[in-house]
């Protein structure tokens, strides 16, 4: 995943986890206030009613009874007639509890070898556990798989679509499985256990989920169970968290399927996008080519026309039909047009011309007669 999908995940479950602590907070605080109130309560009654017992020694006696409740050990009634948490079917129940993560927390080891073996049980049952797991959940898929390939099979013939067939297929499965697995084990409980249908519900979805806050034990009540019944139940729990590891697996195989779907429409989509700017491009590319083209020849065709006219035309052509863009006019002037004009007579030094400060001979042909440019103007 890329990192804002995950600090997008991130957030949303924050967000989850927020909502579900304020929803929690305004349930049970109550709850937890009146329960309080009630053993202070009583705690009191006890202590006028009884002037013996003074405060310090009912604290240690509560203090006790926690510290028993804490060992998995109930302090109501007579001790004599109550059976060992530590027996064989209980402790097998305890180990399963270990290797499954559930861990209710009803019984716990309190001695310093019992707690470094479960240790060393734990890190290695729990590897273990999850082999079997795996190869259980494998087993009910393909179990599972067949029965909804004969579901399927059906559908097909009443000509239903293959995206309403598996959905339904899907449906289905998940219905069975919850029968068996959820709704049959919480009548049992009930039954067995004396638990209200809530009360079972909740201790099947807590276990299979495992979960195990340990308020709910099946098995730990103060009646005679069958020696069978709590390794019957721990098959249940490996069987049923079996069903769920199916039931997220194929979650998940549906979440990776919807998002490979999602990511190739985005890719086309943006494959469309990227073609559709592409070919808007190159149309605006052509289209200015063909302007420029089409100004360059028509400037082209207009001085060619106009250099044919000017040819065909002459040097003393009509103004008006050559209008002229620059106006230029030179005046070229001989020694002969400035015969034709008056000319002042040139300074003189005793009767001869000077010129460029010398005296010259008309006669001898000393003046040399040069031509001269005049240059009016340019208009431009």
């Amino acid at each position: 995943m890329k990192w804002k999908t995950v600090s997008a995940i991130f957030l949303l479950v924050v967000l989850y986890l927020v909502v579900g602590a304020a929803v929690f907070k305004a349930l049970e605080q109550p709850h937890e206030s009146a329960q309080r109130l009630a053993i202070l309560t009583q705690k009191l009654d006890f202590l006028s009613t009884h002037s013996c017992v003074n405060h310090s020694q009912l604290e240690e006696l509560v203090k006790q009874v926690v510290s028993a409740i804490r060992s998995g050990v109930n302090p109501a009634g007579t001790l004599t007639n109550h059976s060992s948490l530590w027996d064989l079917s209980s402790s097998f129940f305890f180990a399963g509890t270990v290797i499954t993560t559930i861990g209710f927390g009803n019984i716990s080891p309190h001695t310093e070898g019992g707690r470094i073996f479960c240790i060393i049980y734990a890190l290695l049952g729990i590897p273990l556990f999850g082999f079997l797991l795996a190869g259980v959940g494998d087993q009910l898929g393909t179990i599972f798989g067949k029965a909804t390939a004969r579901v399927e099979k059906m559908f097909v013939q009443w000509d239903v679509s293959q995206t309403k067939i598996r959905v339904i297929s899907t449906v289905l499965f998940i219905l069975f499985g919850c029968l068996l697995f959820v709704a049959l084990p919480a009548a049992i409980f009930k039954h067995i256990e004396g638990w209200s249908a809530l009360e079972s519900l909740y201790f099947v979805v807590i276990t299979l989920t495992t979960i195990g806050f340990g308020d709910f034990v099946a098995g730990g009540s103060e009646i005679e169970y069958l020696d069978y019944y709590k390794p019957v139940v721990w098959f249940w729990i490996l069987v049923g968290l079996a069903y769920f590891a199916a039931v997220l697996s194929m979650i998940g195989d549906w979440l990776r399927v919807i998002s490979k779907k999602t990511k190739e429409e985005v890719g086309e989509i943006r494959a469309h996008a990227a073609e559709w700017t592409a070919n808007v491009s190159a149309e605006f590319k052509e289209t200015r080519r063909r302007l420029s083209v089409e100004v360059y020849d028509k400037f082209q065709r207009a001085a060619s026309i106009k250099s044919k006219m000017s040819s065909e035309l002459g040097p003393n052509s009509d103004p008006e039909l050559t209008p002229p863009k620059r106006k230029m006019s030179v005046n070229f002037t001989n020694e002969l047009d400035r015969e034709k004009e008056p000319v002042s007579p040139p300074v003189t030094k005793n009767g001869s011309p000077i010129l460029n400060g010398k005296r010259v001979d008309p006669k001898r042909g000393d003046i040399a007669i040069t031509p001269q440019v005049e240059i009016t103007t340019f208009h431009l």
